[in-house]
């Protein structure tokens, strides 16, 4: 009995120590087992191929990309730990990924991804757009676990499949850095693909219009001041042709700004022409009726006089209207 009563605290002792010790083996287990901690950074070196560029908006600097994601590193063995499967794209989002091919040290996937880039309008109607894709590793794959470099024999434009309609293409530039965030520092990985719009298309289809309309009010100088109303009729049919054209399809295609573009500025000096036209129309009136009441002849060499004289006022306040504006 004596003996039976001594062993029993070290069985009780023994059962309570078991469990214990099993549950930090398997905690131990588990760790090994979900997480790989490097002792040194892993090299990730990344390349992006693009392969097409969908519509550009300009309203919302929206455009979508569909490129291929390559990683390569010497430092791990993607078999065993691969890359995660979802990215941090800063800039955008990801729609779908299909075509991910694993090699013991390759790594390859196709992205389709809708991005957003700041615009700057100012010089609308020749837009310069930097399609743009940021790509970061989530928390916590800060930079002492994961280190982003440049894999430039994986980055480049496909120049078979990439065609932006309405846009030219220029040089892609790729560079990766250091983010940092209350949370840690991030490596990042961007990729920079500039597109600009047609300098000829843009002065055929934008530009040219309006000078046309605005030769028209020029035109109006060197017409008889005996058919006032014809000066009237050409005048007001250019300037709300004009307005139109602004409102309609120029400002159209923009997003609410707070700033002048190059448009807006051209229009505006525009604007002066068919105002000094106005004016010149109504001192040409101002002069007949003055004659009438004086019984005197508003002569031709009068009226060519003041046309001359209004029409070198024109050209000097649409140039100053223009200049002024492009400082501003």
């Amino acid at each position: 009995m004596i003996g039976m009563g001594s062993s029993i605290p070290f069985v009780i002792a023994l059962f309570l120590l078991v469990p214990l010790l099993m549950g930090t083996a398997l905690a131990q287990t588990d760790d090994e087992d979900t997480l790989f901690v490097p002792d040194n950074p892993i090299i990730y070196n990344i390349g992006v191929d693009l392969i097409s560029v969908g519509v550009i908006d300009r309203e919302s600097g929206q455009s979508d990309l569909i490129f291929w994601l390559t990683i390569v590193s010497d430092d791990v063995d993607f078999t065993e730990n691969p890359p995660p499967d979802d990215w941090d794209l800063t800039n955008g989002y990801v729609i779908d990924m299909t075509g991910t091919n694993i090699e013991p040290h390759f790594y390859k996937t196709k992205i389709r991804g809708a991005f957003f880039s700041d615009i700057d309008f100012r010089n609308y109607p020749y837009d310069e757009i930097n399609l743009s894709i940021h790509i970061e590793p989530y928390f916590p794959l800060v930079t002492n676990q994961v280190v982003f470099k440049v894999n430039e024999d994986y980055s480049l434009i496909n120049p078979d499949t990439v065609s932006v309609p309405g846009w030219t293409m220029g040089e892609p530039t790729f560079s990766s850095y250091t983010t940092t965030y209350p949370w840690g520092d991030f490596t990042h990985f961007e990729a920079n693909f500039p597109v600009e719009t047609s300098p000829v298309d843009v002065f055929i289809k934008k530009l040219l219009p309006p000078i046309i309309l605005v030769f028209f009010a020029f035109g109006t100088f060197f017409m008889s001041s005996s058919t006032l109303q014809n000066r009237i009729a050409v005048t007001v049919t250019c300037l709300i042709g004009s307005l139109f054209f602004h409102a309609i399809f120029l400002l159209g295609e923009l997003p609410p700004i707070s700033y002048l573009t190059l448009a807006d500025k051209m229009m505006i000096a525009i604007y002066t022409v068919f105002v000094v036209a106005g004016v010149t129309t109504l001192m040409h009136q101002r002069n007949i009726d003055k004659c009438e009441f004086a019984s005197c002849e508003y002569t031709l060499k009068n009226q060519i006089r003041l046309d001359r004289k209004m029409l070198a006022i024109t050209v000097s306040a649409m140039l100053i209207v223009f200049v002024v504006l492009l400082s501003i």
